[in-house]
């Protein structure tokens, strides 16, 4: 297992365990208010802009919902396949994956054609000559897969919006988060961990997958080989974190990635999922 992912899970630990110490105290958060950022300073335009994107996806949930049980489905099929591969050879195996694809557009008619030909795509898996190039593919889709789930919000959205979080991240002070921004990250992660919940998804739960093979896709020319051989389960690396790194603001600045990682393990923790 990569020290990266050691380090995102002790901390992702840590936020959760500081949330169950202090979830009644009252100055833990700033306490959410309405969202009133003034529209004339170059805080509160990016901030607006920010919001309003929040509520388009708020407006559009039921279809990043579907988007998001779909791909879930695409990894459950694609874990079975394997199976198939596995037990009943490789003949069987691509009638599998053939007939997987020839489901997809009917099972999920209701999504969007951007949508539908992300999972499709990702449920399309070369076949190969050998048994042994079959399941380097299929550790690729699975990959991909939990790239998608983590990105399943913004991927194809204006980079703007990112690049406005990163100037409002700056700003920060590193022991207070202004109320306004945490009134966002509020909306974005409770939306979150809703979603994850209704549809069972969640980028590093079910994956199919150990943390050596997906940091090695993630970044192949710098992965280092454990002397040990061992494998993890990529859900080890916790399923807050995974919710984390879907939110627009993860990785801009430590104190907001504590605070959304505190959030999202709050909110799981009330409802029995951690």
């Amino acid at each position: 297992m990569t020290t990266n992912l050691t380090d995102q899970l002790k901390r992702a630990k840590r936020a959760l365990r500081e949330y169950k110490q202090h979830r009644e105290s009252n100055d833990f958060y700033e306490e959410q208010s309405d969202f009133n950022p003034s529209p004339r300073t170059a805080l509160g335009i990016r901030a607006h802009s920010i919001n309003k994107l929040i509520s388009r996806h708020t407006q559009q949930s039921g279809t990043l919902v579907n988007y998001l049980r779909a791909l879930g489905y695409v990894r459950e099929q694609i874990i079975a396949a394997r199976f198939v591969l596995n037990t009943k050879g490789k003949k069987k195996y691509e009638a599998y994956v053939k007939s997987t694809l020839a489901e997809l557009p009917q099972r999920f008619k209701a999504l969007g054609d951007h949508h539908l030909l992300i999972i499709t795509s990702a449920a399309a898996i070369p076949f190969r000559r050998s048994a042994s190039k079959d399941h380097e593919e299929i550790t690729h889709m699975l990959c991909l897969i939990t790239d998608c789930i983590l990105q399943y919000r913004y991927k194809g959205e204006d980079s703007r919006y990112r690049e406005y979080a990163d100037t409002i991240a700056q700003g920060v002070d590193s022991d207070h988060i202004p109320p306004m921004i945490a009134s966002l990250i509020m909306v974005e992660v409770s939306s979150l961990v809703n979603s994850a919940v209704f549809t069972g998804v969640f980028p590093y739960r079910d994956t199919g997958l150990t943390c050596e093979e997906f940091a090695r896709y993630r970044d192949p020319e710098n992965f280092e080989e454990e002397e040990t051989h061992e494998t993890y389960d990529v859900e080890m690396a916790f399923p807050v974190e995974g919710i984390a790194q879907q939110s627009l603001w993860y990785g801009l600045h430590e104190e907001i990635d504590d605070f959304i990682i505190s959030l999202a393990g709050g909110l799981l923790y009330g409802r029995s999922i951690s």
